[in-house]
């Protein structure tokens, strides 16, 4: 009951606005058409009939329409203001067209001044959109007024009361007519406001389920994302790993059993194979820690300015072995000091992932390590001589439910994971890599970080 009341407080009070804006519509045309009628009645009595009696009945209505025609035109504010002030207007046209009645009640242009009135009051009643208060005082008063008035002040014959009570009816049907108008007004009213309310209920609900669905959406990427995750993890530990540890047992155990019967040179064999294998599987499980405190956030990003020509040489320092055993150049093309605003342990990561995969793939040859400086970033090229990637391996390269790890071409192996962390890494840093390649001639990657400005800048 009190949600009803409240409902209808609330539409009176977004309907008496609509009845504000509604009596302000083409307010100016309204008052411009009855200012120039108002005057040729001036001009009709002051040199046509030489009546100044009835020239006085226009100077209320006139005052009043002039002022807020000149103030509506001047400022689009205080509109309640002038809805007020139109009301008064409304209201000093029938006691215009009665005092005329007034002034020509004992003359024959009596009739003319009731029909007047009576067209007056009809306009009045088409146009008038206000409230029941308001509407009372522009129909009532005047009538009283001018009954209290009559009473007083003349003595009228049969004739004339029946030609003055032909005003009384039709202020009675204006106002009946005018206040069935406004019921309509407001029931119309009414039902566009509860219907546009229900549409911006109805709108907010779609908005509402529009952003549930992307919340949605976003967690089960999200949940397909680490289920990827969680099956490449388990595939690696499951498959890799496992082959890994299955080499060291089985030549551990060879060593156990035929200790005695080896000779130097099997023993320095399975020995290096040993040494070899367990070095691969502490990368491997490198990567696999690297990659997982990637996936949950673990590793901090602390940027900060680094000079990247000391990072990649203190990088390719530590394949220098490794790539002299392939007889693999490392070639660091140098150019001026180059400072880039990055973190130090992922940028090591990064060039250590891309090195490692150019020796890895290149038989032997040469590996070209180039920079360069645009605007604001810094772009990174690692070039190799190796035997390439296929272009449906190269659609998949950095993504990690795709990546399938491949042996190199001294039968290295690894997990695959590599340059998803590595493309982790970079869009941490708002950079981007890509590769280019072609099958036994080799491959290219470049990525690119943001190049050290100032510390406000960076930041």
């Amino acid at each position: 009951m009190n949600n009803m009341k409240q409902r209808n407080k609330e539409i009176e009070k977004h309907y008496k606005n609509h009845l504000t804006e509604a009596s302000l519509k083409n307010l100016n045309i309204k008052l411009a058409v009855g200012i120039l009628i108002l005057f040729y009645f001036v001009f009709s009595d002051l040199y046509l009939r030489h009546n100044i009696l009835a020239f006085y009945t226009r100077i209320f209505p006139i005052s009043i329409g002039v002022f807020l025609f000149v103030f509506n035109l001047i400022t689009n504010q205080y509109q309640y203001t002038k809805a007020k002030l139109y009301n008064l207007f409304l209201f000093s046209l029938p006691i215009m067209m009665f005092g005329k009645c007034l002034v020509h009640i004992n003359e024959t242009a009596l009739a003319s001044a009731v029909s007047g009135t009576i067209l007056v009051i009809f306009l009045i009643s088409l146009d008038i959109k206000t409230s029941l208060r308001n509407t009372i005082i522009i129909y009532a008063i005047p009538v009283i007024l001018f009954i209290i008035v009559i009473g007083l002040f003349f003595n009228l014959s049969t004739e004339q009361y029946l030609l003055l009570s032909n005003i009384y009816p039709i202020v009675i049907l204006g106002y009946i007519a005018n206040r069935i108008q406004d019921r309509l007004r407001y029931k119309s009213f009414e039902s566009n406001y509860l219907l546009a309310i229900e549409k911006q209920r109805v709108e907010q609900l779609y908005e509402e389920t529009q952003t549930q669905n992307e919340k949605i959406n976003k967690v089960a990427k999200e949940l397909k994302k680490l289920n990827s995750t969680k099956n490449k993890f388990f595939s690696i530990i499951a498959h890799d790993l496992k082959n890994q540890f299955n080499a060291i047992l089985g030549y551990s155990e060879l060593l156990k059993k035929g200790l005695n019967n080896l000779n130097t040179v099997q023993f320095e064999k399975y020995v290096n194979i040993i040494n070899k294998t367990s070095k691969q599987t502490y990368n491997l499980l490198l990567d696999l820690l690297e990659w997982a405190s990637a996936q949950s956030d673990e590793i901090n990003y602390n940027p900060e300015k680094l000079l990247l020509n000391k990072v990649i040489n203190d990088s390719i320092k530590l394949f220098e072995e490794q790539a002299d055993k392939k007889k693999i150049s490392l070639i660091y093309n140098e150019q001026t000091d180059i400072y880039v605003f990055a973190d130090l342990y992922m940028l090591n990561t990064i060039l250590r992932n891309l090195i490692s995969n150019a020796i890895k793939f290149t038989p032997s040859g040469k590996i070209e390590i180039s920079t360069a400086k645009t605007t604001d970033k810094c772009e990174i090229t690692i070039i190799d001589s190796g035997i390439g990637i296929s272009k449906e391996k190269i659609k998949n390269l950095f993504k990690i439910d795709k990546v399938t790890s491949s042996v190199g071409t001294n039968g290295e192996t690894g997990t695959g994971i590599g340059l998803s962390l590595c493309k982790e890494f970079i869009t941490k840093h708002k950079g981007s890599i890509f590769a280019e390649s072609v099958e036994n001639k080799g491959s290219k990657f470049t990525f690119t970080i943001s190049c050290y400005k100032n510390d406000y800048e960076n930041k």
